[in-house]
């Protein structure tokens, strides 16, 4: 209740991704994923930055290399 109603949460979120040089955001809950894949569309249509479900970049992680 204390966010500015002009500036979406999602969106700062995406700014903050940014201004670490992170290319992947891991998200733990559908709703966060979601609201993150919004900001995406909006902010970063290059699709520069991934949201990856944390149980999907454990899968890639134990995906063993061929």
């Amino acid at each position: 209740m204390d966010d500015d109603p002009k500036q979406r949460i999602n969106h700062t979120r995406l700014e903050e991704v940014k201004a670490c040089g992170a290319d992947t955001a891991a998200v733990s809950c559908p709703f966060c994923m979601q609201m993150f894949e919004d900001a995406l569309n909006s902010l970063d249509p290059e699709k520069t930055i991934r949201a990856a479900d944390i149980a999907e970049l454990v899968a890639e992680a134990l995906v063993e290399p061929t």
